[in-house]
């Protein structure tokens, strides 16, 4: 682990050297991580989803990312489309940690079931682990409706401290009064119902 750290720090003074702008560094760490987020999302909503497929995902994101503005003068895209170099990462992760995910063993079936009870995930995509432990489902709207309300509630966070460390204005105040109004409902009701 130590020498992946040395690894991981010589790689990013030799990215940021070849980065012009902020901007497209955060563009670059953007499409490679769009590559994996699908399969954190995927864990949560497909029992299927192992460590492989993190790995599979991993492996791809960073070539397919390098890939992306060839394929995009392939397609005949506008050079530097965002849009299309992260959906080509998306896409092209996909087609590879899906695969992956399918050609190897599930996760461990107490584990699977151990998760199921904790989380409660929504029924679809948890079938086989929802019948074998016989569990009722969380309703996966007002989950939905939570992990959006906590989104907002972030985000709000995020842009009204930023806004007001810039110095933008007091209309950030209210950006970050609504994000943390947002959040302490969320972890009020979450501690009054930790299963609901």
């Amino acid at each position: 682990s130590r020498w992946a750290s040395v690894l991981v720090i010589a790689v990013a003074v030799g990215t940021a050297s070849f980065t012009r702008s902020v901007t497209e560094g955060f563009d670059l760490i953007l499409n490679i991580t769009a590559g994996v987020g699908t399969v954190c999302l995927a864990r949560w909503l497909w029992w299927r989803t192992n460590a492989a497929s993190e790995i599979a995902a991993m492996v791809v994101a960073v070539p397919l990312t390098l890939l992306a503005p060839l394929a995009a003068a392939a397609a005949g895209v506008p050079p530097g489309s965002k849009l299309f170099s992260l959906l080509f990462v998306v896409a092209g992760s996909a087609a590879i940690w899906i695969p992956a995910t399918l050609l190897t063993p599930a996760e461990d079936g107490e584990r699977l079931r151990a998760f199921y009870l904790r989380v409660r995930p929504p029924p679809w995509g948890w079938r086989p682990v929802s019948r074998a432990v016989g569990g009722d489902a969380r309703p996966w709207g007002a989950a939905l409706g939570a992990w959006l309300a906590g989104t907002a509630g972030i985000y709000a966070l995020l842009f009204g401290i930023g806004g007001l460390t810039l110095g933008k204005g007091w209309a950030y105040v209210g950006l970050v009064a609504a994000g943390a109004l947002i959040l302490a409902v969320l972890v009020g009701r979450i501690r009054k119902d930790p299963e609901g």
